[in-house]
C-alpha cells in the first residue's frame, strides 16, 4: 500500500473560500481559485455562495478537477448539500488519469433509499459503465437529507473502498475497483437537472490503522458455462450494418482484432477496447464454435445499447436495450435476459454479435449453456 500524495493540497484540509464568480454556458475549461489551489472547472454554472455559514462551491452541469494532486490511497471528505429529490448526480471522482479515465462514485438525489441510490463505476475511455455495474458491489440504497448537508467519505485503499454518508459504518463497500489506475486526479461532480453545493472538502493519506473495513455483499456467480474471453474488432459506424440484413461480405476480413475478457460480473465491457467517436459506435465481437457434428444449441445474451447477431453471416436476432427504449423506467442493465437458437454447422461456426453503444455502458455478455461437442475460441 502507498499513500502518494503531492501538489497544492497535500495532506491538508482544503476550505472553500471566496474567490469570484464563475459562469459558463459552454464546454470551455476554466480554472476556479479557492482554498489555496487551482480547480480545473468544465461546467455550466460553478460559484462561491455563502450557505448556512460556510462557504460552499456550487457546481452544476459539469465536473471540478484538482489536478495538481496525485492521489492513489486516502480519505476523501466534503460536505454535500442536495436542494430536492430531482433527477441530480452528486459525487467525487478519483484516481483520474485525465478527464476520460478515472474511478466515478455519485449518488442519485431523485432516487432516495432506492437501491441504485448510489453508483460506482470506473470511466474508461469517457464512459461510464452503471448499465455494467449494477450488483450490489456497486450500488446501494441509501436515504438523504434534502436542503441539508450531508457528510460524504470515501476511504480508498489498493483495490478496495469505502462509502459513507453521515454515518460512521459504510453503506457501500467497493471489493475490486475496476479501473486499476495509476495515481491521479481527484474531482467533484454534478449532473442531471439541478446544481449542488459542496463544503469542507479535505483529502488526505490514510491513519496508522485506518483503512478499508467494509465487507463484499453477496452477489450471484456469473454461471460456468459463460464466454469469458471474445474478439473485438475496432469501431465502426452502424451503417456498415444497417445497410443489409445480414453481415456485408469481407467486414471481419478488413478488422484489427484483439482480445477482452469479461468483467468479474461475467460481463465484457467494451470501452476497454475502443474509444467512442460520433461516427463510429459499433464494435464487433466474435467468437469461433467448433461444432463435432451439426447440432442445435441455446444462446442466452446481453447487450447495451443496440445489438446484431449472426451466424456464419446470416442475421439471427437485432435488438435495442438503451436506457428508457422500452418505457420510462427502463434502465438497459445488462444481464443474461435473451436467448436465441443456433443452427451450427459440423466444422467451423463463426458467431458475431455488433453491439453499438449510445450511453451508461458499452457491453457484451452471453452463455452457451449446452457445450458438449463444442470448442470456442475467441
Amino acid at each position: 500500500m502507498r499513500n502518494v500524495f503531492t501538489g497544492a493540497l497535500g495532506a491538508g484540509l482544503l476550505s472553500l473560500l471566496p474567490a469570484g464568480v464563475l459562469a459558463q454556458d459552454g464546454p470551455e475549461t476554466v480554472a476556479l481559485a479557492f482554498g489555496g489551489a487551482d480547480w480545473q472547472i468544465t461546467a455550466a454554472e460553478a460559484r462561491i455562495e455563502q450557505i448556512d455559514g460556510r462557504e460552499a462551491l456550487f457546481l452544476q452541469g459539469g465536473r471540478a478537477w484538482l489536478d495538481d494532486l496525485q492521489f492513489e490511497d486516502g480519505v476523501i471528505e466534503f460536505d454535500l448539500r442536495m436542494p430536492a429529490p430531482q433527477m441530480g448526480f452528486a459525487g467525487l471522482g478519483f484516481r483520474a488519469q485525465d478527464p476520460q479515465n478515472f474511478e466515478d462514485f455519485y449518488l442519485r438525489a431523485h432516487l432516495s433509499d432506492r437501491p441504485d441510490a448510489s453508483q460506482y463505476m470506473p470511466v474508461i475511455n469517457g464512459l461510464g459503465g452503471w448499465q455494467i455495474y449494477h450488483d450490489a458491489h456497486a450500488a446501494q440504497a441509501i436515504p438523504f437529507e434534502y436542503g441539508e448537508w450531508m457528510r460524504v467519505r470515501a476511504v480508498i485503499e489498493g483495490d478496495r473502498a469505502d462509502f459513507y454518508l453521515d454515518d460512521d459504518t459504510p453503506f457501500l463497500h467497493v471489493p475490486d475497483l475496476k479501473g486499476d489506475f495509476d495515481p491521479g486526479m481527484v474531482g467533484l461532480r454534478a449532473g442531471g437537472r439541478i446544481g449542488f453545493h459542496f463544503a469542507n472538502f479535505s483529502a488526505r493519506p490514510l491513519n496508522p490503522g485506518e483503512g478499508v473495513i467494509g465487507t463484499a455483499a453477496e452477489v450471484e456467480a456469473p454461471p460456468q458455462t459463460l464466454i469469458r474471453r471474445w474478439s473485438v474488432s475496432e469501431p465502426i459506424a452502424e451503417t456498415t450494418l444497417t445497410a443489409s440484413v445480414n453481415l456485408p461480405e469481407g467486414l471481419l476480413d478488413a478488422q484489427d482484432w484483439s482480445e477482452l475478457a469479461v468483467e468479474t460480473n461475467g460481463i465484457a465491457n467494451l470501452a476497454r477496447a475502443a474509444e467512442i467517436t460520433p461516427g463510429e459506435r459499433t464494435l464487433l465481437t466474435r467468437l469461433t464454435l467448433t461444432a463435432d457434428q451439426a447440432s442445435e444449441r441455446l444462446l442466452r445474451f446481453g447487450y447495451s445499447d443496440r445489438a446484431r447477431i449472426y451466424l456464419n453471416g446470416e442475421l439471427l436476432f437485432a435488438g435495442d436495450a438503451g436506457w428508457r427504449t422500452r418505457d420510462y423506467r427502463f434502465l438497459g442493465t445488462v444481464g443474461l435476459f435473451d436467448a436465441v437458437g443456433l443452427q451450427l454447422e459440423a466444422g467451423e461456426n463463426t458467431l458475431v454479435i455488433a453491439v453499438s453503444e449510445t450511453f451508461g455502458g458499452w457491453a457484451v455478455m452471453a452463455e452457451l449453456e449446452d457445450q458438449s461437442g463444442i470448442t470456442i475460441a475467441p
